[in-house]
């Protein structure tokens, strides 16, 4: 990694942390270098809506994705792209903190279901206990 692609990841990575249209983004786009499949693609249209120096950080980003073959946690930002996660895609950081024989429970349901409708379930649920005589 070079000093530049370094620098500009990080700098995504902080913007990913926000809370701002341009951190979604900003989000988006290094979640789906983390995992498309679970957590989304990213449209590359998405870059003329936000600033020119966070295009310029993307594509730099996308260079090192190039480069290295490699995921982020294995460059040693596991930590930080679960931050994102929890914050921009709470249903898929639910899902990966259930235990084996948790995720069987759900599983084993009768309807199909994605984690994203599980995890809404699950809090239905949980509102639900939270509040047991509202719906009387």
């Amino acid at each position: 990694m070079t000093p530049n692609q370094k620098a500009a990841l990080e700098r995504l990575i902080d913007l990913g942390c926000g809370n701002t249209g341009q951190c979604r983004k900003v989000a988006d786009f290094l979640l789906a270098w983390w995992n498309a499949a679970e957590c989304g693609g990213f449209d590359l249209t998405e870059m003329w809506s936000v600033d020119d120096s966070i295009a310029l950080d993307m594509l730099e980003v996308c260079r090192l994705i190039a480069d290295c073959n490699s995921y982020p946690e294995t460059l040693g930002y596991k930590a930080e792209f679960e931050t994102i996660i929890k914050q921009w895609r709470p249903e898929f950081a639910w899902w990966e903190s259930l235990t084996e024989a948790q995720r069987a429970a759900w599983q084993r349901r009768s309807k199909p279901f994605t984690p994203a409708e599980a995890y809404q379930e699950w809090r239905e649920e949980e509102r639900r206990r939270e509040r047991p005589n509202e719906h009387e």
